[in-house]
């Protein structure tokens, strides 16, 4: 195996080059200016926007530099992945000081008529920046030690782009960190103590809201957390739990102990996390959480884009109304159809047909990037791999979700498909990414 970097220090070969996955992707794209396009077509039948325009310019830019990340080794980017990720939180820190507020989030850096979103392009550092790590740990990769570096590594960009504030953006690094250090090797006991702690602390953050809006009642059980004295005693109560029974299984070593320290310990510093949550998301964010489980009860408000959505995605049938024959999207039916509604728009016009067969190019570019994570020849390209697919997939599931009024509302984009440029060019440097590793899986 050669760790070393540089241009050409690898075999290449034309032969190497996945052709099925660049096309895949590319269609992905061209469906989505196409139903961009669509989308900015008013009752008039007058084209009301240039998004189509710029969403090509961008997909263009993304291209050419995808063709450029193809000819650079990727091993060089090993060496690259730490200076990019300080540049990275740099960054971040500056936008949520200098940044103007754009549509309530700090996100945004302008560029003449443009704008940049650097969190999409941050995704991209992370993902190389534990890779690094993870590879470079593999001797000790199961060790709480480093569980808990590689968990940091994560949650300074992810807080950072938290406090923007951007939900949804914040979300997917976690994902990339789950997939990448369990599929590394990480101990399977802390990724399922990190995926409880991150449920619980969710339940706790949405508990109040569902109180008043799905519930509609006072349920009493709930002021042990909404009660300042009463979530006192009883974040006090798990604790005293941890403590005895870490003591339990010092003295005995019986492994009940170990697990009631497991669980009391998730409890404990979900009822923390869950705390600060509520308090520092904002209302409408906790809202968009919960309100997918009865959008009625906030018909013009949180759930306004499901209920829509589902109206404007069963008005579809099987076939659709044909391109540009989209009525509910021309008399602005359905709010942000061209970004994150662009997969209802897809199902009005192209029908279930349609849908399939987006669904059915996701489900192929998936399986490629999966077989290139296994046969990466190194650890490091096999991890870079598996975070891009993390990437995709939790874009995917969440983004046709919320859609169909199965996941809350995020914010999170269908990739290639959507309008934004950052996010299409930075989905497409990463599979340029995976299509670098796979045509050097074979090199020396």
């Amino acid at each position: 195996m050669n760790n070393g970097g540089g241009f050409g220090s690898h075999q290449k070969s034309l032969f190497g080059f996945d052709f099925i996955l660049a096309l895949m992707v590319l269609a992905l794209c061209t469906i989505g200016i196409l139903f961009i396009y669509s989308s900015g077509i008013n009752s008039d039948n007058f084209q009301s926007s240039s998004e189509y325009i710029k969403q090509t310019v961008f997909c263009i830019i993304g291209i050419i530099a995808s063709v450029a990340v193809l000819f650079i080794d990727y091993s060089r980017f090993r060496n690259l992945a730490v200076p990019l990720y300080i540049l990275s939180v740099i960054t971040l820190v500056f936008l949520l000081i200098f940044s103007p507020l754009i549509n309530g989030s700090k996100s945004w850096i302008g560029i003449g008529g443009f704008g940049i979103q650097p969190s999409e392009f941050v995704k991209i550092t992370a993902i190389l920046i534990l890779a690094r790590f993870i590879e470079s740990r593999q001797k000790e990769i199961s060790a709480l030690k480093v569980f808990a570096q590689a968990f940091l590594l994560m949650l300074l960009p992810a807080a950072l782009v938290l406090m923007q504030p951007d939900l949804g953006t914040a979300s997917v690094y976690f994902i990339i960190f789950i997939a990448m250090i369990y599929a590394g090797g990480g101990s399977p006991r802390y990724v399922v103590f990190t995926l409880i702690v991150v449920l619980l602390t969710l339940i706790i953050t949405v508990l109040p809201h569902w109180e008043v809006l799905i519930a509609q009642r006072r349920v009493p059980l709930l002021e042990l957390i909404n009660n300042g004295v009463y979530f006192a005693s009883f974040l006090s109560f798990w604790f005293l739990i941890m403590i005895l029974s870490v003591i339990g299984y010092v003295i005995y070593k019986k492994p009940v102990f170990n697990k009631i320290a497991f669980f009391s310990a998730a409890v404990f510093i979900s009822l923390i996390l869950g705390k600060i949550g509520g308090s520092v998301l904002k209302d409408y964010q906790i809202k968009r959480l919960i309100v997918f489980l009865d959008p009625r009860v906030d018909p013009y408000g949180s759930g306004y884009h499901i209920l829509q959505s589902l109206t404007v995605i069963g008005s579809g049938g099987l076939t659709g109304k044909g391109f540009m024959n989209g009525t509910l999207g021309k008399y602005d039916f359905l709010p942000q159809r061209s970004t994150d509604f662009i997969f209802s728009t897809i199902a009005e016009e192209w029908g279930f047909a349609g849908c399939l067969i987006v669904l059915l190019l996701f489900f192929g570019i998936l399986t490629k990037i999966a077989l290139a994570a296994r046969e990466a020849k190194d650890i490091f390209g096999r991890m870079v791999c598996i975070g891009v697919f993390a990437v995709i997939f939790y874009h995917l599931m969440i983004n046709i979700g919320m859609t169909i009024g199965i996941m809350p509302i995020t914010g999170i984009p269908l990739i290639f498909v959507s309008y934004g440029g950052s996010s299409l060019i930075a989905s497409l440097i990463s599979v340029a990414l995976v299509l670098n590793i796979r045509m050097r899986r074979f090199s020396i």
